[in-house]
């Protein structure tokens, strides 16, 4: 089924909005055992921060989740983008 990109910027394939619900991340870059989770996320959001603070680890967790076995993002209706 085709993708496709709507006007709010989230991504729909067919009538599913594919959206992150939450992220869960412990054990990498500046993150420790004990771990971090976003949840509540929204269909957009932005992350800031200093240098050296994990915004880019975060993006790489959600590009490749499978890399990070101590990671975790959940999908809404467990749709992967």
């Amino acid at each position: 089924m085709e993708m496709k990109q709507n006007s709010d910027l989230t991504f729909l394939r067919g009538d599913v909005r594919i959206m992150i619900e939450s992220i869960a991340f412990s054990g990498i870059a500046t993150y420790g055992a004990t771990g971090e989770k976003l949840n509540g996320l929204s269909a957009f959001n932005f992350l800031f921060g200093s240098n050296g603070t994990g915004k880019t680890t975060i993006s790489r967790v959600i590009a490749d989740e499978a890399k990070f076995p101590t990671c975790n993002v959940s999908w809404k209706t467990g749709t992967k983008l």
